[in-house]
């Protein structure tokens, strides 16, 4: 019910608080949850690039592991809703919709969840050997 630029603002104004240490950080993570409903791209882009900057500060602890799963848990959702067009190399019509497919497999990929992990090892591997342009094909 929050309107799409407002859902934005709001996880960036809670990671902003956060570096600022005026709050907690977990009051930052916590405005990421609903996310895992999320579709729209502008809520999903703001996370991303605030959550960039935590993944590099905890990159070498122990919260890094519950991290990843955290993103792996609130990504699933939205890769499976594109999965259609990954899987046949289409993209949405919609502009807004286009964009968060890619962060859609950039966040899956990178959080390690297996769905895209495969789907990109067996790109990969296609494109390995199918490319005319691949000069380096096993094909």
């Amino acid at each position: 019910r929050i309107p799409l630029m407002n859902r934005a603002q709001l996880i960036d104004d809670a990671f902003n608080l956060a570096r600022a240490k005026l709050v907690n950080v977990t009051l930052a993570l916590n405005s990421t949850r609903f996310l895992r409903k999320e579709k729209a791209f502008l809520p999903w882009e703001s996370a991303v690039r605030n959550l960039g900057y935590f993944v590099l500060m905890f990159d070498r602890s122990e919260v890094y592991g519950p991290m990843q799963l955290y993103l792996r848990h609130q990504v699933e959702e939205l890769y499976n809703f594109f999965k259609n067009h990954t899987d046949n190399s289409t993209v949405p019509e919609n502009h807004s919709l286009q964009h968060n497919q890619i962060t859609a497999i950039e966040v899956a990929c990178f959080s390690g969840l297996l769905d895209c992990i495969e789907m990109a090892t067996a790109m990969f591997a296609d494109w390995m050997n199918t490319n005319s342009t691949n000069k380096y094909g096993l094909g």
